[in-house]
């Protein structure tokens, strides 16, 4: 239940960031793409409403890539960026 909690977390933090920087879903999964992680709007749409919450290592390395967002923050390990 925790992963699932985390991975929860993970998918609001990365839907901010996105939200953050006028990115549609489209946007992101093109980013995404460019950064070797291939998935359709419609799956990643699940992941971001939480219908499948589960976000993979490929997943979140790759959004932190496309976004610019270190890893840890997108954890909420990291003090300097408060959770959304």
């Amino acid at each position: 239940m925790a992963d699932l909690a985390r991975s929860i977390i993970v998918a609001r933090r990365i839907k901010a960031a996105r939200k953050a920087r006028d990115w549609s879903q489209d946007r992101l999964v093109e980013a995404l793409a460019e950064h070797g992680y291939r998935i359709t709007k419609n799956t990643y749409c699940t992941k971001e409403t939480g219908r499948r919450p589960q976000i993979s290592v490929d997943l979140l390395t790759a959004a932190s890539h496309a976004l610019d967002i270190p890893v840890t923050t997108l954890l909420g390990l990291d003090d300097e960026h408060p959770t959304p």
